[in-house]
């Protein structure tokens, strides 16, 4: 993929402001990674990654894990696959699904069972739709007053360890308000309580952070 749209808008989603900087960075190498073509699953070897990002290996993994962990990507023998092609859009041209077609024809079997046959799509189309797991939701239980908060257990016990059980029960129904009074989307709620506690928590301290005084 030689050419592509980076949408701005990247560093502005809930999302992506619960991953760490490190995390960012290594999507934001996945998103616009020269070893891509159209598709949304590419082959990259860890020691490439590591000369794109300056990462050492155990950092990469780390970071990887947690792009997994949020439903970012996954990753099958050494192949990166985009669960959302939000940020980065292929450039289009008259010949998007062929080559499209071409590319995803060259892929291993086990890899191909993440993407849709992207056939019978029209020729506008240049991303791919990724096969939804519609198990994916039945380990996650519901939560807030809207019962529209969705975590697995596991979830909810970081959280209740991270923020303590009364934020996270604060959290978690300011989240179900939203979702049910505004509409908001999110990939995965964890994160996104995750980021809004950050973001609190930073503002917090610069409101108590102690003004320095300048001695003319």
């Amino acid at each position: 993929m030689k050419t592509a749209i980076i949408k701005t808008n990247f560093w502005l989603e809930d999302e992506i402001f619960g991953l760490n900087s490190d995390t960012r960075y290594l999507y934001l190498c996945i998103l616009t990674n020269p070893q891509r073509d159209i598709t949304p699953a590419f082959k990259c070897s860890d020691r490439l990654m590591s000369a794109y990002t300056g990462y050492s290996l155990s950092l990469i993994d780390i970071c990887r894990k947690q792009l997994i962990e949020s439903g970012f990507i996954n990753y099958v023998d050494g192949y990166y696959i985009l669960t959302s092609q939000n940020y980065v859009e292929p450039s289009k041209g008259r010949d998007t699904k062929i080559i499209y077609d071409r590319y995803f024809s060259e892929l291993p079997e086990n890899i191909k069972v993440f993407l849709s046959d992207s056939t019978s799509t029209s020729t506008s189309t240049t991303t791919s739709v990724i096969v939804k797991d519609n198990n994916k939701d039945k380990d996650k239980d519901t939560f807030g007053e809207f019962e529209n908060v969705k975590l697995t257990e596991e979830e909810y016990n970081k959280l209740v360890e991270k923020l303590g059980e009364n934020n996270t029960k604060l959290m978690i129904e300011e989240l179900s308000t939203g979702i049910a009074s505004k509409g908001y989307k999110y990939k995965s709620h964890y994160a996104t309580i995750l980021s809004w506690s950050r973001r609190r928590v930073t503002k917090f301290q610069e409101r108590n952070q102690p003004k320095q005084r300048t001695i003319v």
